[in-house]
């Protein structure tokens, strides 16, 4: 029964996939996580990037930076701590019909999010990130939550992929960080591509509005537990939002599958959150 429940959850939770592992924040964890390896037993070879952006692609992303601020890219600091919540729906394997659901980020760019999936009747998990470190919890217990080991260093990866890819992608943040490393514009008939390479994430294909210039879709290719993931984040229907222009619609598929449907319901830019929110859960 456990291993049905949190097979069934896991597979619609923004894939973030995440199973909380037995270690505590007290234990000794290890830095290094070993790399993927391809089918034929050696690395897989990553793609490669340029060190510098490339003009042409920087100038597409800094016209996406300016519509999401309003004209005020100086105002673009006040969306690193924002609480975004969503009503919409996922789709279950074991049901024909989408099951009802909330969804709510919290946010402390870079690395401390909160994000809950409430799905109604069924039940909520809460994925923490603070620095590397992530973990999952789920409302009500049912069973083992553990049944395969996944180090909270682990499980912090994929959150941050997720975060970065996703709510930092919306946001604006991901793409005015300074690291970040914009390559390979594309013209296709559905807006601008643009390639950005962050740190240890995966390349992120982002394409861009030829009318508004805001960010539209993003896919990436994270590998999770040794398996590549096709992640693909559609953003539609942007609206203001106290001067920001942000997508009312996301539409989430993974491997060629819809899974997850949301509008936006309320946002929130606070000058800080509670650091306790937070905090990773007592095991």
């Amino acid at each position: 029964m456990c291993r049905v429940v949190c097979r069934v959850v896991a597979s619609v939770v923004v894939a973030l996939f995440v199973l909380l592992t037995g270690c505590g924040p007290a234990k000794e964890l290890p830095e290094d996580i070993p790399r993927p390896e391809s089918p034929s037993g050696a690395p897989e070879a990553a793609e490669p990037t340029p060190k510098e952006s490339e003009p042409a692609a920087r100038a597409v992303l800094d016209r996406a930076l300016d519509a999401i601020a309003g004209g005020k890219t100086e105002r673009l600091k006040k969306l690193r701590v924002c609480v975004l919540s969503y009503q919409g729906s996922v789709s279950l394997p074991t049901s024909p019909v989408p099951t009802p659901a909330t969804l709510r980020w919290e946010i402390a760019w870079p690395d401390r999010a909160r994000t809950t999936y409430d799905l109604t009747g069924t039940v909520r998990q809460t994925f923490i990130l603070r620095g590397k470190f992530g973990w999952r919890t789920q409302e009500p217990v049912v069973g083992d939550l553990r049944p395969f080991d996944a180090s909270p260093l682990e499980i912090g990866r994929i959150i941050t992929t997720e975060l970065s890819a996703q709510m930092g992608v919306i946001l604006g943040l991901t793409l005015s960080d300074p690291q970040a490393v914009a390559y390979d514009t594309t013209k296709t008939p559905d807006g601008t591509v643009v390639k950005l390479k962050l740190r240890e994430l995966p390349v992120l294909q982002i394409t861009f509005s030829e009318a508004t210039g805001v960010p539209t879709k993003v896919e990436y290719h994270p590998r999770e537990y040794g398996q590549k993931v096709n992640k693909v984040l559609f953003m539609t229907d942007h609206k203001d939002a106290e001067g920001y222009l942000l997508p009312r619609k996301l539409e989430f598929h993974q491997n060629g599958r819809l899974g997850e449907q949301w509008t936006l319901d309320k946002w929130e830019f606070p000058e800080k959150l509670d650091d306790s929110r937070f905090e990773p859960p007592k095991l």
